[in-house]
């Protein structure tokens, strides 16, 4: 009974963790069942009314502007152009989409002044529009030597290929070396291809991608603490929200005595700081700018001084900055301070030194060095507790390399190198 619930629980477990997406005609071992996924989800693409994807069907001029916009991010483009074509009006289907297409220079109609929505894209089509719409990169001429029927890519889309395998922004399935130019692309093919480039919306000119497109959240994982663990992620910018917690180290030895309000104070991250996901947000070797707001002074009765520093800017490794308004975090939040039993420890240890030398000396008299220890001590160690707590606490000092954590109380956004 005991392994036939395990194996319910297991299968449920199984039900709960698959994706929610599921087309029929789809099953996980096809090879571009993540991409068309991905795209589904994402609502690039759709199923159709019988919950099919169809991957092997082909795609109109029309579907794949629909979902070349979707992936730039101009859902809510405005269009301001008039219809140039004579074969489509508002009642086509897709019409809002080739408009916007139109407005931003994406897909081309013909000479003829049509755009013929219904027709089918060739590989060679799409791929001159990937080449379009992506800055220009520099690629060897002799970069499509080793695919086999290269002599089969139409003289006009020669160059589109170079820079297609340049970027790596084409898809050849099942065979590698082979491009299949005049070819209709298919669903399956398009999904991969769209995923691709909404992960490389970086290197697609300025004028077409969406100025904010989202990609999505990703989770942070560095503080059990932290309010919030999400990282927002868009074609221009990363940003970190408000109430994560980030980690950093001191750039180099901070003394308190040595230290005055208004002083700056250098941290640096060690490490890249990645998400759940996978992406870099912070590189390694970022450099964090804190300014000295507040010194608490030392007190009686080991009261420990106190730093509090404001955090104000980032500096990335390349020269990007962005602005960081952030606190220390731990129990007085925002303070840095030294462990207030630090102190205490040492004189309670110095004390039982002290204590077990004046007892051996004081059972010397008497042959009993193992006695006079004994009660020395903690003797000794109890006048050094007393003697820790009631004298004055200690200044703040940091080690370069000295971990502490910083709580951010506003969005750090974190601009791409485009």
């Amino acid at each position: 009974m005991f392994k036939k619930l395990l194996s319910l629980f297991a299968f449920m477990g199984l039900m709960i963790s698959a994706p929610a997406f599921s087309a029929e005609d789809v099953d996980s071992a096809y090879w571009a069942n993540a991409e068309i996924n991905e795209m589904v989800s994402k609502d690039v693409m759709a199923l159709d009314a019988d919950n099919k994807f169809n991957p092997e069907a082909s795609v109109s001029r029309g579907d794949f502007v629909k979902m070349l916009t979707k992936v730039l991010g101009h859902k809510d483009l405005e269009v301001t152009v008039q219809n140039p074509y004579t074969d489509i009006n508002s009642e086509t289907e897709n019409f809002n989409e080739i408009m916007k297409s139109e407005e931003l220079g994406l897909v081309y109609g013909y000479p003829d002044k049509t755009f013929r929505p219904d027709n089918k894209m060739i590989k060679a089509e799409v791929t001159s529009v990937m080449s379009h719409i992506t800055k220009n990169v520099a690629a060897e001429d002799n970069i499509l030597v080793d695919f086999t029927d290269v002599d089969d890519i139409q003289a006009w889309a020669v160059t589109p290929y170079k820079k297609a395998v340049k970027l790596g922004l084409y898809v050849n399935y099942p065979d590698a070396l082979q491009f299949e130019p005049k070819r209709e692309i298919t669903r399956a093919e398009t999904a991969v291809l769209l995923a691709k480039l909404s992960k490389m919306l970086n290197v697609v000119k300025e004028e077409y991608v969406s100025p904010e497109k989202t990609l999505g959240t990703e989770h942070l994982n560095i503080h059990k603490d932290a309010e919030t663990n999400t990282v927002v992620m868009t074609n221009t910018r990363k940003i970190i929200n408000a109430g994560n917690i980030i980690k950093a180290e001191f750039f180099e030895p901070y003394k308190m005595k040595k230290s005055n309000v208004g002083d700056d104070a250098v941290f640096f991250i060690r490490n890249d700081v990645v998400t759940n996901e996978g992406t870099t947000v912070i590189p390694e070797n970022t450099k964090l700018y804190a300014n000295v707001e507040e010194i608490i002074s030392p007190k009686w009765f080991n009261k420990n001084g106190e730093v509090k520093v404001k955090f104000t800017r980032m500096e990335l490794p390349d020269g990007r900055t962005s602005e960081l308004n952030g606190y220390v975090y731990n129990k007085r939040e925002g303070f840095l301070r030294e462990n207030p039993w630090k102190k205490v420890g040492a004189y309670t240890l110095g004390g039982a030194v002290i204590g077990t030398g004046a007892g051996m000396g004081l059972g010397a008299i008497d042959d009993n060095f193992g006695t006079g220890a004994a009660i020395g001590a903690p003797s000794g160690a109890g006048a050094g507790l007393i003697t820790g707590l009631v004298t004055k606490g200690v200044n703040y000092s940091a080690k370069a390399g000295e971990a502490v954590y910083i709580k951010l109380l506003e969005d750090v956004t974190i601009n791409e190198d485009l």
